[in-house]
C-alpha cells in the first residue's frame, strides 16, 4: 500500500511539474488566454498626437464635389490599422453656415507602418442652394481618426 502512495504522489508531483513547464512554455509564447490576451489589438479611443490627420479641398462653388486627399500620419512606433476617417466642418462664417457642406467618412482597414503615413480619400460636396457668398469660403474642418492595434 505504501509504495501505491508514493505512486501517486510521484504521478501528482509530475502532474504539477509539466503543468508548471506547459504555462511557462504557453506564457512566452503568448498562448495562455486571459481576459484581453496582451497581444490583441486593441481600439485606441482617446486623442492622440501620435495619430495626425490632415486634408483640405479647393475649388468648391454651390452644387460643386470633389475628392479631398486626407493624409493621416502615424507618428507611434509600431504598426496600426486605419479603421476611420471623420470630417466635423465648422461654419465659414456667420452668412456661411457649415450645414453647406457635407464630407463622406472613410470606413476600412488600412495598415498604417509605424512612423510612416497613408492618403485615403473623402468626398466633399456643396449643396447646389449653398449661396454665392459662400465661394471660396473656408471652412475649417477638424478630423476625428479611429485606429487599431497593440498597445505599446
Amino acid at each position: 500500500m505504501l509504495s501505491r502512495a508514493k505512486s501517486l504522489l510521484l504521478n501528482a508531483a509530475l502532474a504539477v511539474v509539466l503543468l508548471a513547464g506547459a504555462v511557462a512554455v504557453a506564457a512566452e509564447t503568448g498562448m495562455i488566454v486571459t481576459e484581453r490576451p496582451p497581444d490583441a489589438p486593441s481600439v485606441v479611443e482617446r486623442p492622440s498626437p501620435k495619430i495626425q490627420v490632415r486634408g483640405h479641398v479647393k475649388g468648391l462653388y454651390p452644387g460643386a464635389r470633389k475628392s479631398m486627399k486626407v493624409r493621416v500620419s502615424n507618428r507611434l512606433s509600431q504598426k496600426v490599422s486605419l479603421v476611420s476617417v471623420k470630417a466635423r466642418v465648422s461654419d465659414a462664417s456667420p452668412t456661411c453656415s457649415r450645414s453647406n457642406l457635407s464630407v463622406t467618412r472613410f470606413k476600412g482597414h488600412k495598415p498604417i507602418r509605424a512612423h510612416s503615413r497613408t492618403k485615403v480619400r473623402t468626398k466633399v460636396t456643396m449643396n447646389e442652394t449653398t449661396p454665392d457668398a459662400c465661394q471660396g469660403a473656408r471652412f475649417p474642418i477638424k478630423f476625428k481618426a479611429r485606429v487599431t492595434g497593440k498597445r505599446p
